[in-house]
């Protein structure tokens, strides 16, 4: 019997499997319905604690059992005592401390489970498009209820993932386009990336999601330039041929977007796209200041990053080791709030995980993430350079091109705590690594 991702899976460990597709679930479902229908938010709380299991399994299993204490893990390791300790000496609670930490830290320990412990079916990559393009529909159906019911404005019509959404949904679908990309390069899968992008175009519309146009037009420039480096030695006609075929399927979305923004997007946001991609125009959205009947602030960007520095730059050690880890953090639904968010002139200052993570961890912290991402870049680079199977190969293509750009999504979102994009994410980090490892002992065997 040919062995699939979750029979092969639940062979190897059943509990772990249920609780992870549980955790999935939940994060896919329930932003929507404790929204819309007011059901209780502590709903929130049971992927996180589904979740943390398979966390806690990871760090007693390096730790105690196989002591497998790598650069990464020491890493996380060296962040999570540094970030603790300052956290203590400012004396943060306890709660928003362990929160915090769990919500850093909770993906590249599941990348680590995934490459450690799980047997992955031959066919988990068949499997993984099939799954992305359907979230992909899922989310657009959600969307087009939105938008037909009539009651949700541009910003709530964020599919399933609840109020407030798009920006998580489009790092979401960006994540999902940069896999397809892999395929459409590396395997000639065409079609796949065409229909996937133009769904993702209309869901881009139907959100007013803005960063969509921008990220298609760069996310082709990197793939292209990486493209044509790695395949270098291959004939020119060949290059010439892909580059080009890829090159028109890229612009079939950028199209639609463009043509259908005065419908979709004019009524509401009141200018032209040439006028929102004007210099000025981003510099006044990035570096305002608006303040909403309850006295919160909804700050640009920009202006929150300056905030941020201006805060903790009076203390040279503050400035270098931070806050501690959960200061500028939150959970709604634990009702539990980070102290530098309790004094700070800005509450709710949580627009961005760039301000959270420099906040919380200093530039320590800061160069040790972006040195993290390096070294992840560097590996799946070095991998494409190897004889491995072509499907692994287009999926680490993918992953690259979303990893060099990440800056850009932590910057743009708090994409560090979006748990679809992170399971997405680290998961298949964990299995190119599996592979990888799996194919080197092949090889020396």
């Amino acid at each position: 019997m040919k062995k699939l991702f979750l029979p092969n899976y639940f062979s190897q460990n059943k509990i772990n499997i249920v609780l992870f597709w549980i955790s999935l679930s939940c994060d896919l479902i329930f932003p929507f319905f404790i929204w819309k229908y007011n059901f209780p938010i502590i709903l929130k709380s049971i992927p996180y604690l589904l979740c943390l299991i398979i966390v806690l399994q990871v760090i007693f299993r390096r730790v105690f059992i196989s002591i497998k204490l790598t650069g990464s893990f020491l890493i996380i390791l060296l962040i999570s005592i540094q970030g603790i300790i300052v956290s203590f000496l400012n004396s943060q609670n306890v709660y928003i401390i362990i929160y915090a930490w769990f919500v850093l830290f909770r993906g590249p320990l599941i990348a680590y489970y995934f490459k450690d412990q799980y047997k992955f079916g031959n066919d988990y990559v068949k499997i993984l498009i099939q799954i992305l393009l359907m979230i992909i529909i899922f989310e657009l159906c959600f969307q087009l209820y939105e938008y037909l019911e009539g009651s949700f404005n541009m910003d709530q019509r964020g599919g399933s993932l609840g109020e407030w959404s798009t920006q998580y949904l489009i790092i979401l679908e960006i994540l999902c386009l940069s896999i397809m990309i892999g395929f459409a390069l590396f395997k000639g899968k065409y079609l796949l990336l065409t229909v996937s992008s133009i769904l993702v175009s209309f869901s881009s519309l139907l959100g007013e999601m803005k960063l969509f146009p921008y990220a298609i037009f760069i996310m082709a420039i990197l793939s292209i330039i990486i493209y044509v480096i790695l395949n270098r030695k291959e004939s020119k006609t060949k290059i010439f041929r892909t580059v080009g075929i890829f090159s028109l399927i890229m612009i079939v979305p950028l199209f639609i977007y463009l043509s259908l923004y005065n419908k979709f997007i004019l009524p509401t946001a009141g200018k032209t796209f040439v006028e929102i991609s004007a210099p000025k125009f981003i510099k006044q959205q990035e570096t305002s200041v608006q303040k909403d009947t309850q006295g919160n602030y909804d700050v640009g960007r920009t202006t929150g990053i300056i905030y941020v520095f201006n805060q903790i730059k009076t203390n040279p050690v503050t400035m270098i080791f931070g806050e501690g880890i959960g200061s500028r953090s939150e959970s709604k639904s634990l009702h539990i709030l980070g102290k530098s968010l309790e004094k700070g002139a800005i509450t709710g200052l949580t627009r961005s995980s760039l301000i959270i993570i420099f906040s919380e961890l200093g530039i320590i912290g800061i160069l040790l993430l972006f040195f993290s991402m390096i070294n992840v870049i560097f590996k799946l680079f070095k991998m494409l350079l190897h004889n491995i199977q072509i499907e692994t190969a287009c999926l680490i293509f993918g992953l690259l091109i979303f990893t060099i750009l990440a800056p850009v999504w932590l910057w743009y979102g708090t994409s560090w705590t979006y748990p679809l994009v992170l399971y997405l994410y680290w998961i298949n980090i964990g299995y190119i690594f599996n592979r990888y490892n799996t194919s080197k002992m092949n090889t020396h065997d």
